[in-house]
């Protein structure tokens, strides 16, 4: 916890400086749909339900004629995780979620017209899971996304962001779902990522020269 609270500090100290240096800083709000996955443990499978997702990018503008952004990420979907038993494949409803993408990272953008431009972008950072029930502890870790879009300008100052992602929770240690008369527990691991992938449509308001 304490290496997250200085990673957060670092990218606040980044972002002022983005700000002062930014020819241009882009605000796209958006919302879409993604495809949560799940993750293979010793004894089934964690799936994650997929559902609508929506959050909001900050791109400051670094080098205009390279086409280089610094850019902020915040993502969240709701939904619910459960859990698909072997060898009997007898599906648990285990608890409703939320998951959160904290993320910082570089947006390349290739202009293929006056008013469009396809990009893309490359970010890491941390993802929260907050099981909506008391019982459990948030789950946090580190995860990297990759995706990339087009943009479409209607005019000098708004334009729409269309964008698919690959989204990377990452996990290096073992774990399971254990589930008896006592409740459930679960531990989130199997060294490996867990895949995620969305599609999402946002509103681009531009500020700046």
């Amino acid at each position: 916890m304490q290496n997250l609270k200085l990673f957060f500090i670092v990218i606040i100290l980044f972002l002022i400086s983005s700000i002062i240096n930014a020819q241009r800083v882009e605000i796209t709000p958006y919302y879409g749909y993604m495809f949560a996955g799940k993750m293979t443990l010793y004894q089934g499978d964690f799936n994650v339900k997929n559902n609508g997702n929506y959050g909001i990018t900050l791109d400051f503008e670094v080098d205009r004629r390279a086409g280089i952004f610094f850019e902020l990420l915040y993502d969240r979907l709701d939904t619910r995780a459960v859990f698909k038993k072997y060898p009997t494949n007898i599906t648990t409803n285990l608890f409703d979620m939320s998951e959160e993408y904290f993320q910082v990272g570089g947006l390349y953008n290739h202009q293929l017209k006056k008013n469009i431009s396809t990009f893309g972008v490359f970010t890491l950072g941390a993802t929260r899971f907050h099981p909506k029930d008391s019982r459990y502890g948030d789950d946090w870790r580190f995860s990297v996304t990759l995706g990339g879009g087009l943009k479409v300008f209607i005019s000098e100052k708004i334009g729409f962001r269309f964008q698919g992602r690959i989204k990377m929770p990452l996990y290096f240690a073992g774990g399971g779902i254990w589930i008896g008369s006592g409740g459930v527990n679960y531990g989130l691991g199997a060294g490996t990522a867990l895949l995620q992938a969305d599609l999402n449509a946002g509103l681009i308001f531009r500020i700046g020269k």
